[in-house]
C-alpha cells in the first residue's frame, strides 16, 4: 500500500476542460508535503470522508479528484474538497488504498457497498 508518511513529499495535479471546444485542457500542479493522515473531511451530501490524507499541497476547489502523488510520482490519493470553510494552505485526498477497496464494487455494482 501506498499512502504516504507524514513528512513525506507530495504533489496534487488536477486538469479542468473547458466547455468549448475553443479552448484547451488546463492543468495545474502544486507541491507540497503529507501532513497528516486518518483524517475526517465533511462532504456536501452530509457525510463524512474518513481516513483522509492531509497536505499542504495547494487543491483548488475545482481540482477535486485530481491525483496526489509521492515524490516518485506515485499515486497516494484523489483530492476532494472540503464542505464548508476549509482551512487556507490544507488540502485532503481519499488514500489510494482506501480507493482500491472501493473501486471494484463501482464497476461491477454501480455503487459502494
Amino acid at each position: 500500500g501506498g499512502a504516504g508518511r507524514s513528512g513525506s513529499p507530495a504533489a496534487s495535479q488536477a486538469s479542468a476542460s473547458q466547455a468549448s471546444a475553443s479552448f484547451r485542457q488546463l492543468a495545474t500542479m502544486s507541491a507540497g508535503v503529507v501532513s497528516g493522515l486518518r483524517r475526517s473531511v465533511p462532504t456536501k451530501n452530509a457525510t463524512t470522508v474518513r481516513g483522509a490524507i492531509q497536505t499542504d499541497a495547494k487543491v483548488p476547489e475545482t481540482a477535486s479528484g485530481g491525483a496526489l502523488l509521492d515524490s516518485g510520482g506515485r499515486l497516494i490519493g484523489l483530492t476532494v474538497t472540503p464542505y464548508g470553510k476549509g482551512q487556507a494552505g490544507v488540502g485532503f485526498a481519499v488514500a489510494v488504498d482506501d480507493l482500491m477497496q472501493v473501486v471494484p464494487s463501482l464497476i461491477t455494482l454501480r455503487q459502494i457497498s
